[in-house]
Parts: structure tokens; sequence; C-alpha cells
């Protein structure tokens, strides 16, 4: 069986560059000789060898996509905000091992969960050398209601009543909330802030203007050149409160294609590249021109089943396709190391607060399958399994998961979407929920902090996980915790009633690897959910 997983996840990878837009064999084959023939002349752009460049330190990052604007909320996803998050630091990041300290310096909680106070960073200014305050935070808020977005955030409401925020000074602030809210802080956190002055404290003249494509944020480094579609220029913020960045420049370099990438981190053009398969890891590993780094991506990975869906119906037939997957053969056949990605235990992941260290995983066993599926009647049927294809290690799982199924006598049609695609059918059930699959495999990113804000709405939504009513009362218990034991205790009584539920499997906890340039260090300082948290810890030798 593993020879046939081999061949079919061999012809994967081929299909998913196909999907994805990426460059075939013949263009890899095509740009390298391109670079060969042209060593001479393209050495004028590697990045240690341009002699404008040769007296400072340059880290060239190879980005998936441009972006409309430089702004905080031009969008979600990791692709975007990596390209924001050089100019613009958060109020704090809060991990299962404290508070990391960005433009609030210190925080603290009455005993109730009710009242926060912050304290901004006397010392933190906008790139344009104006100072950080409370009114920026307070614009940023006025920002999200009564801006572009009009959207009332857990930062303004909890549980439908106003969240109070008293300012002090121009620096101190005090936060009243209404009831308790576990995520609360965590989300608090991630705030991203605007500069009331740059629009002249009004919210909407925020979307659009010519002010947002100037990036004026207060991180380590300060925009310089901007070229659509080619790349974006960071310098070194000198100003910087926290202490100068290690590099001079910082160079977002726009390659969609995952093909490109490789032939420009192996010309030298970028400083290192994201690892997605354990071929390219191994390949990699052992070549002594580069070093590999890898942290936690706080995410899991995960099998659902629909609850739409019109052959899955019971627990029991649930409890049996969950009994047929062999977790240890997905995680050695995609990952095969835990460098890669450990085996997940939990919903929640290990940088997760509240994450149950006792947990394990469903237990696999072939013959019990074989005899569950047969009395749950899901022998000889065919399932249809969606995945998103240009998601790393999801094409892989699925093609393992389909072989492993067809053991026990169920037939798996896999269904390769690209994002746009597989978002919509697998989230249909936010407003009209979709039969047209049973399986599905998707991922809970954000999961550092508290990550109940993450996995609300599927917990939630009978549409979306079939989860018992006492799952959902222990989740709503958890959230609404008033000391943080009951929130503790709630929250790990949460995870083992899931795994009662059959509903969601959790696979895999990723990690974000790079294989970086020698010389490159700092890639893996700090855990994060976005690469990277802290850039003033990226040095190039």
């Amino acid at each position: 069986m593993k020879k046939l997983i081999s061949l079919l996840l061999a012809a994967a990878m081929c299909s998913s560059i196909a999907l994805s837009g990426c460059g075939s064999s013949n263009d890899i084959q095509t740009a390298q000789s391109e670079t060969e023939q042209s060593t001479e002349e393209e050495t004028t752009e590697d990045v240690s060898k341009d002699s404008e460049t040769s007296e400072k330190k340059v880290f060239v990052y190879p980005a998936d996509q441009d972006v409309s604007s430089l702004l905080p909320s031009s969008g979600g996803s990791d692709s975007v905000a990596v390209m924001f998050k050089p100019l613009y630091d958060p109020l704090f990041v809060v991990t299962n091992e404290g508070y990391h300290y960005y433009l609030v310096d210190n925080l603290e909680e009455s005993e109730d969960g009710l009242t926060i106070k912050l304290h901004f960073n006397e010392n933190a200014k906008w790139h344009d050398g104006e100072p950080v305050t409370v009114n920026d935070f307070l614009f940023t808020l006025k920002y999200y209601t009564e801006g572009a977005t009009r959207a009332n955030t857990t930062l303004t409401k909890v549980n439908g009543e106003e969240v109070i925020y008293e300012k002090t000074s121009d620096y101190d602030i005090t936060i009243t909330l209404p009831s308790n809210r576990s995520s609360f802080i965590t989300s608090l956190g991630r705030t991203y802030i605007y500069p009331a002055h740059v629009f002249g404290n009004d919210p909407n003249a925020v979307e659009g203007s010519d002010e947002a494509m100037l990036g004026i944020g207060n991180g380590p480094f300060k925009l310089k050149e901007w070229n659509k579609g080619e790349n974006i220029i960071y310098e070194k913020n000198p100003d910087y409160y926290r202490g100068e960045a290690k590099i001079d420049e910082l160079i977002m370099k726009i390659i969609p294609d995952a093909s490109a990438k490789e032939v420009a981190l192996q010309s030298g053009e970028v400083s290192c590249m994201r690892i997605s398969s354990k071929e390219k890891y191994e390949k990699y590993k052992n070549d002594e021109n580069y070093s590999i780094f890898s942290t936690p991506e706080c995410r899991v990975n995960y099998l659902v089943c629909n609850p739409m869906s019109s052959k899955i119906t019971t627990k029991e037939q649930r409890e049996a396709l969950f009994t047929s997957i062999n977790l240890q053969e997905i995680m050695d056949t995609v990952y095969g190391s835990e460098e890669m990605s450990k085996a997940a235990t939990s919903i929640f992941c290990d940088q997760s607060l509240y994450y149950n260290t006792e947990m394990s995983n469903y237990e696999y066993d072939l013959e019990k399958a074989k005899q569950m599926v047969k009395d749950s009647g899901l022998e000889g049927e065919t399932l249809t399994y969606i995945y998103n294809n240009q998601r790393v290690g999801m094409p892989e799982v699925a093609i393992v998961i389909q072989q492993q199924l067809k053991e026990v006598g169920i037939n798996v049609e896999l269904q390769a979407m690209d994002s746009s695609s597989f978002m919509s059918e697998f989230f249909s059930w936010m407003s009209e929920p979709s039969a047209g699959w049973d399986l599905g495999t998707n991922g809970w990113d954000s999961l550092q902090g508290d990550p109940s804000s993450t996995i609300n709405t599927s917990l939630e939504n009978p549409n979306a996980t079939a989860c018992s009513q006492e799952t959902v009362d222990t989740f709503h218990a958890a959230i609404y915790g008033k000391t943080q034991q009951e929130i503790e205790d709630n929250f790990w009584k949460l995870q083992e009633l899931v795994k009662e539920d059959y509903t969601i499997y959790p696979i895999s906890c990723p990690n974000y690897v790079w294989v970086a340039q020698k010389g490159v260090s700092g890639l893996d300082t700090i855990n994060s959910m976005v690469p990277f948290e802290d850039w003033t810890l990226i040095d190039v030798a």
C-alpha cells in the first residue's frame, strides 16, 4: 500500500502544480538554463553581490502576491499579513508562555476579568515622527464601527453589550467589559492601530485614500519604494522604539509561482523559501549551502464529516470512519518528521492557551474498522471528499485517507479545489448548507493565545460540525467563565467532548519550515502565527 500511496502522491504533486498555476518542469529547466547562461549578468541582482547593497544587510522575502494597500485591514491571509507586519506593530501578543509587549508595555487585569488597564509605550512613534497615543487606538475602534467596514467586533461589544473605553491620559486607558469573554484580551492584543493624525481623525477618510498607500506605521521598517507587481522595499526605521532591526533593508519580492520561488532561492535572488513537502525538506536539510528553520504555525489541520451529508448520518458511521484512519501513516507519508509537523491530539494546538496535554487521538484498528463499516452501512458506499489544493499538505493527506478508507470497503472520490472555491463550498453552512460533499479537510489557524474566537462558529453551528448540545454548553461555559480555573477546566473538558462526538478528526499541527541562505538567522526565534512576529531578530551575515 505504501508504494501505491507514493505513486499517487507523485501524481497529486503534479496536478497540484497545474491547478495552483505553478510552472511546469520545463519552466523550471528553462529558468535554470537561463540563470546559468546569464549568471555573470544577473549577479548584479543577487542579494549579497550588488555594489550598492554590499555594504548593507538586505533580506529578500519571496511574497506570494502584491497587495492593494499597506493598511493592516487590507486582508487576513498569511500572504497579505506578511506584507504589512514590518510596518506595524500589534498592541501585544498573547502566548501560552505570557505576553510579548509591543505598543502596549503594561497590562493590568482585575480579578473578575472585567476591567483592563493598558499603558502605551511612551517611546513609540509613527514613521513621520508623531507619537503613538491612546487617541490612535480610539480612532482605530471608531474606524471599525464607523468606517468602511462598519462592523461590531469583539472589541466593541461582548454579548451584545457595549465595551467602555475611558482614556485617562495620552498613554493610559481603562477598558470595562459588560461581561466576561475569555478571548477578549487575545483579540485586543492582536489589534493593529491607525495614525489618527494622518487621516484627519476621520474614519471615513481611511479606505481608498492616498495616505493608505504610504504605509505610515509604527514598526521596525519604513516604506521606501513600492513597485507594483514586482516588489516592496522597506528600510530600517532608525527611530524604532524597541531598538533598530539587524538588517538594513527588507525586500518583498513578488513571486506567486512556487517553482519560480525555488529557482530564485537557488540563484541567490531571495533569502529564504518555505518548504512545503518532506521531499523538499530532505533535499535541503542535507545541503551544506542552506540552513533549515522550523517554528509552529499555530494551526490544527482536521478532517470533518459534513452534517448535511446524506451518506454519513449517524455517530456510529463517523466512529467507523475515524477508526479506519491510520494517523501515524499519514504523518510518516505526508510530513516525514516533527520538523515538518506534529501529529494533532486535540482541536487545539500546543501553542494554544488551555491545550489539554492529556489528550490522545482516535485509536486506529483496521479489523475493528472493517466490522464497524459493515455494521453501520458504509460498506461499498462512495463518499465525496473536498480539500484545498493550494494548502500545504492537504492533497497528500486526502490521498492517504482515500487509500485507508478503501481498505475498509469505502470508496472515496477526491475533489481538489482552489482556495476560493473550497472556502465557498466548505463554509456553505454559513448561508446555504451544501450536501454536495461528505468529508473535507481544513485548518484552524490563529490558535495562538485563546483559540475560542477561531473555532466558535464551527462548534456552535450544528450545520458545521454536529457537536452535541453538551459540547456546545461546555464551550459557552468556557468562553464566559468568570475565573481562570473555570475557563481552563471547561476548555479541557470541551476537547474531550469534541472527541467523543466523533465529528472532527484532528490531523496535524504543521510548522513553518524555512530553507534559507547560509548566514541568515533569526527565522525561528519566536513562534508566530504569521511570518514573522518580530522582524528585528532576523539577521544576514
